[in-house]
């Protein structure tokens, strides 16, 4: 405190040898300068000296102080009352003028009193930042003390004194007490109170802001040889602080702030040695932190409780979640050297977390999680853990909905972070669904331009396979390709990936049952083994087994086919048996090749051994039909969107056959279809064929054919197509009442009013020559045509024998339509003539 001394010194008289003589004297100096010190005409006049009381007066023109105060000079300093004792000077009131460019107090009073050992001055009614000022300063040999007390200082005032820090200063008064010791020109210890109110800041970047603060302050430190050991703690009762994207409100309790350290001064270094906040309110939560720091190892330790998720958006706007409900409990724990982090440990509670993303790809509703994660840092690459557990509520990650009820869903996880390639490789992963799956396997992952799988061995157990089919197969197709659709079995499955693509898969199934509300399929005692590649050729033979199965209802046996699937192709690699209505379906090849942009390649050949056809017929809901059903199938071909058919089809049915040709199409697959087809019907006895259905019975023989059938999205657009009696027909030709009825409606006949007025009605059967009915269909008009033609028309029924009938059409053109329509319903018009 050199700045004491001088300005006393300046005061001191010591130096008059002749004042015991004298009743009066006076004292000029014009400059005294000592270590930066400058003082400027001193007077300094002194009454009564042979009395015990003196009358002193001091005075002095200036006063400039050495740096760092040296901005600051006393100007038109006097002393009104002052004593001059044997041992001491005394000022017990004195009065300054101040000059400065920063400092705006235009004077001060002083008290000051002086002796060889103990020195003290006081300062009053300074002046400064619209606050007033309160300075003592005390001396005893070398040591000293500084206390300075201020109050209701104007802290906008203050940005003209700070004109190099970047923050905006609106409102806000400050009070302060500093205490400051030391011995000599060394500070040793320092003593700062700060009470802050209704303060509003901003920083000019915008990232820092407080608004009505209001704050109390301790600082306290000691020098220890050139090193400050500091500490300071700070209750910040009320306002609201703002550090991007962080924004929160002072709550009921005051926010705690403790934090001790190091200040080097000359190295111009401060060290945060252990750093403590608590009762922070984010998001309605509270949030504690505290860090501790030695050498260069330090610790940060973050406990985030009750944290309302709703909230949290106004304090990170940024963040792409819409949070609606929920709460979370968050703990950290990072510790490292220097700028290095080497461990860090994080657990998080989620409580009744209802969220979702703008996109609706992801979602969960009233869900509860616990989740714990630590990583150790060596030297750049982070081994890490984690165990994961949803307790409670519901998940949506698109297109997969998870509900947990009862049993959690824990994951567990270890591997490595490098954080220089942006690479994550999961060494293990064990996700386990209770009584649905257990997934486990090893997977990389790189997040450089954006996140990709680079690698993964995926191995999954199912626990309940109607589970796993409904929570992680069923939402990646069409509601209604799986709808009442229910499985029961085993699968154990393993897939390869790499570069984001499926390269390989091996499924492993037993026990499995298949049943569909629809009738599309079902399988009992199911079995086999998958293996797919992604590669042009096939790896591995796969095969597939069953008890029994149904497609659409059709029936299959016991079976067993075995096959090779890779890419987008597969083909059976040796025949398959299937048993089918007291007969067998073989398949002697079946294969698919899948063509880029293009539908795929499809070949079969087979054949058809003694299927019952009074079997197909129950299973189909049609008519009874008795027969069988035999027939090579040369070859099926699918190439460049037409299907073929080559050779022949041929079905036993009837007591003769019914032969299938010339079978194309082109776009099967597409929303267009269109099919060809030629069919030669040869000799079917019409009395079992009129016995199943109730058209009416006719005995003799039925043959004829359908020529170029063209089909256009399962409509008939073209054909020609005969029935009727075959020229070398011998047997009984006899044909019933209704029948007559019929085959009359199909020309569009009357035969009923006929047949009620007339004799014939006693006979319930007619002898006939020949039955023939005919059809050339073209622009959806039916060009009519019968047994023979007259000139009035054509013959349906040509009778012979008796009693003898004649069934006779006379419009030879027929809307298609109308046709379809009289076939349902086979009703009678007045278009036909029975003689």
């Amino acid at each position: 405190m050199q700045w004491i001394k001088c300005f006393l010194l300046a005061m001191l008289l010591s130096a008059m040898p002749a004042a015991d003589a004298l009743n009066q004297a006076t004292l000029k100096i014009d400059t005294y300068m000592t270590k930066g010190w400058q003082l400027d005409g001193m007077s300094i006049g002194l009454d009564n000296i042979n009395h015990t009381t003196q009358k002193l007066a001091l005075s002095m023109t200036s006063l400039k102080l050495p740096k760092p105060f040296d901005d600051i000079k006393f100007v038109n300093i006097s002393c009104a009352v002052f004593v001059w004792r044997s041992d001491e000077i005394v000022c017990q009131q004195g009065h300054a003028n101040l000059q400065s460019r920063r400092w705006q107090s235009p004077a001060t009073d002083f008290v000051f009193s002086l002796n060889r050992k103990n020195s003290s001055l006081t300062l009053t009614h300074l002046k400064m930042l619209g606050g007033a000022l309160l300075v003592q300063a005390n001396m005893h040999n070398n040591s000293w003390q500084v206390d300075i007390d201020a109050k209701n200082v104007n802290v906008k005032q203050l940005k003209s004194y700070l004109p190099s820090v970047p923050i905006d200063i609106k409102d806000g008064k400050a009070s302060f007490k500093l205490t400051a010791s030391g011995v000599a020109s060394d500070v040793k210890q320092l003593t700062l109170n700060t009470v802050l109110i209704q303060v509003q800041v901003k920083s000019k970047d915008g990232q820092f802001s407080a608004e009505n603060l209001a704050l109390n302050n301790q600082l306290t430190a000691t020098n220890n040889q050139g090193v400050w050991h500091w500490q300071n703690h700070a209750d910040i009762h009320k306002g609201g602080l703002y550090a991007d994207p962080v924004h929160f409100e002072v709550g009921t309790k005051p926010i705690v702030i403790d934090a001790k350290g190091l200040w080097n001064a000359n190295n111009k270094q401060v060290t945060v040695q252990s750093f403590a906040l608590k009762n922070m309110k984010v998001a309605n939560g509270e949030v504690f932190v505290q860090a501790n720091m030695h050498d260069k190892h330090w610790q940060l330790d973050v406990d985030a409780k009750n944290v309302n998720g709703r909230q949290l958006k106004s304090y990170f706007p940024k963040l792409p979640l819409q949070f609606k409900s929920g709460k979370a409990n968050v703990k950290l724990m990072a510790s490292g050297v220097a700028l290095d982090v080497q461990q860090v440990k994080l657990s998080s509670d989620l409580v009744e977390v209802t969220v979702q993303n703008k996109n609706g790809e992801f979602a969960t509703e009233k869900l509860t999680l616990n989740s714990q994660l630590a990583g150790q840092n060596d030297h750049g690459l982070w081994q890490w853990q984690t165990h994961s557990s949803i307790n409670k509520g519901a998940l949506y990650v698109d297109p997969v909905y998870l509900e947990v009820a009862t049993k959690p869903v824990v994951v567990d996880a270890k591997g490595q972070w490098n954080a220089k390639n942006k690479r994550v490789t999961i060494e293990n992963i064990n996700y386990q669904h209770p009584d649905t799956a257990v997934l486990t396997g090893t997977a990389v992952i790189s997040y450089a331009k954006k996140i990709q799988l680079e690698k993964a061995d995926l191995n999954l157990t199912s626990l309940g396979l109607q589970n796993l089919f409904l929570v992680y197969v069923k939402p990646y197709f069409d509601p209604a390709t799986v709808e009442g659709v229910s499985l029961e079995g085993n699968v154990n499955a393993h897939f390869a990936v790499a570069q984001q693509t499926l390269r390989s898969a091996t499924v492993n199934f037993d026990k499995l049952t298949v049943k569909d509300t629809g009738h599309r399929l079902r399988v009992k005692e199911g079995s086999g083994l998958v293996n797919w590649s992604s590669r042009p050729f096939p790896v591995q033979l796969s095969h597939l087994g069953w008890q029994s199965m149904s497609l659409f209802n059709l029936p299959i046996g016991p079976a067993q086919v075995e096959l090779s699937a890779w890419a987008n192709n597969f083909r059976l690699t040796q025949s398959a048996r299937l048993p089918f209505l007291g007969g067998t379906i073989t398949a002697n090849q079946l294969s698919w090749y899948a063509k880029p942009q293009e539908e795929p390649d499809i070949a079969f050949t087979g054949k058809i051994d003694n299927v019952s056809l009074e079997k197909l017929s129950k299973v189909m809901n049609w008519t009874p039909l008795s027969g069988k059903i035999s027939g090579h199938i040369p070859g099926v071909s699918y190439r460049d969107k037409t299907l073929r058919l080559g050779g022949e089809l041929s079905v036993n049915v009837f007591d003769g056959s019914i032969t299938l040709t010339n079978l194309a199409s082109v776009g099967l697959f597409s929303d267009y279809p269109v099919v060809y087809s030629d069919f030669v019907l040869d000799n079917l006895d019409l009395d079992q064929i009129t016995r199943k259905f109730s058209f009416g019975n006719i005995t003799g023989r039925l043959s004829g054919s359908v020529k170029q059938l063209t089909l256009e999205n399962w409509h008939p657009t073209h054909f020609f197509a005969w029935l009727g009696t075959p020229d070398n027909d011998d047997s009984r030709h006899r044909i019933s009442q209704k029948a007559v009825q019929n085959i009359a409606s199909i020309g569009g006949g009357g035969a009923t009013d006929i047949l009620s007025r007339s004799f014939l009605s006693l006979f319930d059967t007619f002898g006939y020559d020949k039955i023939g009915v005919g059809c050339y269909l073209n622009k959806g008009v039916c060009q009519m045509m019968g047994v023979e033609t007259t000139p009035q028309g054509y013959y349906l029924i040509r009778g012979g024998g008796l009693p003898r009938i004649d069934v006779m059409g006379y419009n030879p053109q027929v809307d298609w339509e109308v046709l379809v329509e009289r076939l349902g319903r086979i009703s009678t018009t007045e278009e036909v003539i029975v003689k």
